[in-house]
């Protein structure tokens, strides 16, 4: 139990396996004073039984995940308690495939003087084989309590975004240093059911309500923010002895409002100063 969010234990719980190919082709390059690499591979990844943790009510007796409204009866009636938090369960089949394409170096301007980088791009497609015959099962699950097993009817896994881009940029003077991060991502594909329903609907369902409850406006926070993101972070620092040295930084400059996933809002613009020291 963390700050009453529980990690509930499955029994039927299944060992994953897999195979996982890659294929890359990694190259170094020097023109002038610039010099680095340039690397680029493709993956394939297949899973059975892939392992994903699902968010949710449990029996806080009988630690049972609760699907159905006489799940939820039986632990109310019963005086068991019911308890939220999150369970690791099987997915079936899934196949991951992707490109990632990333360069390091560096230009040097003068002897005491170099920028150094490291550029990359990922490409992902997160696919649940299962997809479309798990939801017809849920479809033509008419109880008030059940559960479908994420956000959307996309045929995308939980918690994932296709497209990253990172750039990370330093430059350096003598003892001194100026740097950004900087990243763009995508919009997560899917998430749990439990936090939110993406599907267009004409009439409100009993997880609707108890969403509300629960969580307030979540479901249209989560419509509204959902969506491709960009953040930069600065830094500047000096080396005041070769054991001594301080830095000044800025994370999420632009104040960008963003979250991975629904109820985890990320930090907001925030000021940091660090004094580092070697012994």
């Amino acid at each position: 139990d963390i700050g009453g969010v529980g990690a509930y234990p499955n029994p039927e719980l299944k060992a994953e396996t897999g195979y996982n190919v890659e294929l890359g082709l990694k190259q170094g390059y020097k023109l002038g004073n610039l010099a680095g690499f340039i690397d680029l591979a493709g993956f394939y990844s297949r899973y059975k039984n892939m392992i994903e943790f699902r968010m949710g009510t449990f029996n806080n007796t009988t630690l049972e995940y609760i699907d159905s409204t006489a799940k939820l009866i039986d632990a109310i009636m019963s005086k068991s308690g019911v308890g939220f938090g999150a369970q690791f369960t099987n997915v079936s089949r899934a196949e991951i495939y992707g490109i990632d394409l990333s360069t390091t170096g560096s230009y040097a301007f003068t002897p005491k003087s170099r920028l150094n980088y490291s550029l990359g791009y990922v490409f992902t497609n997160p696919i649940d084989m299962d997809n479309d015959a798990r939801r017809l099962e849920e479809e033509a699950n008419t109880d008030l309590m059940a559960m479908r097993n994420k956000s959307n009817d996309s045929k995308y896994l939980k918690y994932r975004q296709k497209h990253t881009v990172k750039a990370v940029l330093d430059w350096e003077w003598n003892r001194f240093s100026v740097g950004t991060n900087m990243a763009w991502r995508s919009k997560t594909l899917a998430t749990d059911y439990f936090w939110v329903d993406e599907r267009e609907k004409s009439d409100q369902e009993l997880m609707d309500y108890l969403r509300l409850m629960l969580y307030g406006d979540l479901h249209n926070y989560w419509i509204e923010n959902n969506n491709g993101y960009f953040t930069m972070d600065l830094r500047a620092g000096m080396h005041i002895t070769p054991h001594i040295g301080v830095q000044a930084l800025i994370n999420n400059v632009l104040d960008t409002r963003y979250c991975g996933r629904p109820m985890d809002v990320a930090a907001p613009r925030t000021f940091v100063v660090k004094l580092n020291m070697k012994f």
